[in-house]
């Protein structure tokens, strides 16, 4: 295979990675989402830990140091394993970092979006969604 052959298949795989099928990103982020704006619980492991993003069935779990992780295909697996970046993120609420293995997830619908936010407790996702603890229980 020629090496500009090889390239471009490379770049099909990374794209093909990037979002799930049918999926475009049209949503904003963080606290004070539009009223369009539902966070919506959901398991970690239907969830791309990589390009966090809810693909809605169950992704292959990718084992680091005791935690399990979740990718979409064997370039995100190889990433949780090598990129210890891929497996934290950032509470919107908080603002502390957050191991994605132990985080509640919430899957942000705003049009067609399946973006996920990580956050570090049942309270900091409670008041993204603008709610008290009690309710969120519920």
């Amino acid at each position: 295979m020629t090496k500009p052959v090889m390239v471009f298949l490379a770049a099909m795989v990374m794209a093909s990675c990037q979002r799930p099928a049918g999926g475009s990103d049209t949503s904003g982020s963080g606290p004070g989402a539009t009223a369009q704006t539902v966070l919506e619980r959901v398991e970690s492991k239907k969830v791309c830990m990589v390009n966090n993003r809810y693909m809605g069935q169950d992704q292959s779990a990718v084992v680091v140091e005791n935690k399990t992780y979740y990718g979409c295909c064997p370039m995100c697996e190889k990433r949780l394993n090598d990129e210890p970046a891929t497996r934290s993120a950032t509470d919107p609420v908080s603002g502390h970092r957050v191991d994605k293995a132990s985080a509640v997830i919430g899957k942000l619908r705003t049009g067609s979006s399946k973006k996920v936010l990580y956050f570090e407790s049942d309270e900091t996702f409670a008041a993204y969604r603008g709610e008290k603890l009690s309710d969120a229980r519920r």
